[in-house]
């Protein structure tokens, strides 16, 4: 079912807001540009940072703002360091890689396991409390758990499970009992494996649930132990991000970065206010279509999906139309700045008429706008190995090598982009 636009009020997933007249503020310039804009026409979008990011102040903003990988790796390391304090004289080893299934050696960071400690296997997870707003609580989801599964697995790929549990004011280590929270993940358990789920009591402030989590954990009948705690300002922790950044080539990003709108937010947040903007743009291309939302469709135990599940993230008069933004990274080893869009759904000869979408559209969020493209199905396409067939493809564009400059690499991705065949819809500068 189709709805103009004008009677929808709410969605979660977009933040949508009333179409505005954009005649004085809003032109189309001829050839490459597309249609420009500026941020201050979003600025309703743009300045609601939501409740997570809200929450997170000081030495805690300074990690809650890096990439989830990067974040990932400065708690790994936290742990380790906690494992040892408490355990003098104990020895950490790398893990054994294994292969690949196509038989190739896999390297340290893709092995099942993070280290080995005193002969044991041990995996660590970490993950960010966050506020979900369909059912008002704040919570952690710890995910890609690697327990037995039918016939992926026929037994876990470590031994202990550790958990870092990223809350505004403190860290939390623990060691899990593989029960408490234990959720499978649908069908992509099968390659991404199991995942934990903490949350508090509809309604509580991130405080009290934070309480009502760690009471769970360490109460009857959980058999959870808690490591350690440290505040987030703690020297060890300000010193892991340094080193971070530092060892990483992330200090170039950050800096590039500073004072961009919604930098400061996590990239699943930012992804969904991003999308409202090219909502709002594609309404303004389109203006006497009709808009839907994918709310008819269900996932395959039957149930009905809803907005924030739904294979594309908007229909516009029967095209269905997906939107995935990447920020520029810095490769240091690479030397060299690219742009990754992820979990991208193509069908067998591209996105035309796959089973998820008709329309891609692909926005790099760099220091100086969001430069929106409609794909053409082929350019950067890359798989992700066995992940492939369930979590989708990634779409990747390279800078200049040896440029360490935003503006030239900028230019050089996008006149990539423009020269396979990708349009260039909007450029909304900040």
């Amino acid at each position: 079912m189709h709805y103009p636009l004008g009677s929808i009020h709410t969605w979660q997933r977009c933040h949508l807001v009333p179409l505005r007249t954009w005649s004085a503020v809003g032109s189309w310039s001829a050839g490459r540009r597309g249609l420009l804009l500026h941020a201050a026409q979003f600025r309703d979008i743009l300045d609601d940072e939501g409740n997570t990011s809200s929450a997170y102040k000081g030495a805690a903003r300074s990690l809650a703002q890096l990439s989830t990988r990067t974040r990932g790796s400065v708690l790994q390391n936290l742990a380790m360091g906690v494992l040892l304090d408490r355990n003098p004289g104990s020895i950490i080893a790398h893990p054994e890689p294994g292969l690949r299934i196509d038989g190739t050696q896999r390297s340290h960071a893709q092995a099942e396991y993070d280290w080995v400690f005193n002969g044991r296997r041990v995996e660590c997870k970490s993950a960010q409390l966050c506020w979900t707003s369909a059912n008002r609580t704040w919570g952690f989801q710890f995910r890609n758990i690697k327990l037995p599964w039918q016939d992926a697995r026929a037994d876990a790929a470590f031994d202990d499970l550790v958990l870092v549990l990223f809350m505004p004011d403190k860290l939390h280590f623990v060691q899990h009992d593989l029960v408490l929270g234990l959720a499978s993940a649908g069908v992509s358990t099968q390659v991404g494996g199991h995942c934990v789920k903490l949350r508090g009591k509809a309604g509580q402030c991130w405080e009290a649930a934070c309480n009502s989590i760690l009471k769970r954990l360490f109460s009857e009948p959980s058999n959870c132990i808690h490591l350690q705690e440290l505040d987030v300002e703690d020297t060890r922790v300000t010193r892991a991000i340094s080193e971070s950044l530092d060892q990483n080539g992330l200090m170039l990003s950050t800096a590039m970065y500073q004072g961009v709108p919604l930098f400061t937010t996590s990239a699943s947040l930012r992804g969904l206010r991003f999308q409202s903007i090219a909502l709002q743009i594609d309404q303004e291309m389109h203006p006497t279509s009709e808009f839907s939302f994918g709310t008819e469709e269900h996932a395959v135990n039957g149930t009905r999906r809803g907005v924030a599940r739904a294979k594309c993230d908007w229909i516009r008069r029967g095209t269905r139309v997906e939107f995935k933004h990447a920020k520029l990274v810095w490769v240091d080893r690479a030397q060299l700045w690219i742009c990754r869009w992820q979990d991208i759904k193509f069908g067998s000869g591209g996105h035309s008429g796959s089973g998820h979408f008709d329309e891609l559209w692909l926005a790099i969020y760099s220091p100086f706008g969001l430069h929106i493209f409609l794909h053409n199905g082929k350019f950067g396409r890359t798989g992700t190995g066995k992940n492939s067939q369930l979590l989708g493809d990634s779409v990747v564009v390279y800078g200049l090598k040896g440029e360490r400059g935003i503006p030239a690499s900028l230019e050089t991705m996008m006149s990539k982009l423009q020269a396979a065949g990708c349009q260039l819809l909007a450029t909304v500068k900040w």
